[in-house]
């Protein structure tokens, strides 16, 4: 857990590895006395559902493809 300066908040990262879970967590917190205080949305936990995410290598990809196919017919039709 780090501190944002920006934004003057403190966060943390749950590392996540698939899609579609549900992640439930509680945060606990300590000060310099060693008092603790937890909060765990009444017993609930707070949840997380992770989506999926359409990775980028796919994105560039999918682009590169159509260029190359634009290119090709621009060629083609030029030719003609």
């Amino acid at each position: 857990m780090s501190f944002n300066a920006t934004s003057g908040l403190y966060e943390g990262i749950i590392q996540v590895e698939q899609a579609n879970v549900i992640v439930r967590y509680k945060v606990t917190v300590y000060d310099n006395a060693e008092n603790q205080i937890v909060d765990d949305n009444n017993g609930q936990y707070y949840i997380y559902n992770v989506i999926p995410e359409f990775p980028s290598t796919a994105i560039l990809s999918t682009l590169v493809s159509l260029a190359t196919v634009i290119i090709v017919l621009r060629k083609r039709g030029k030719s003609s």
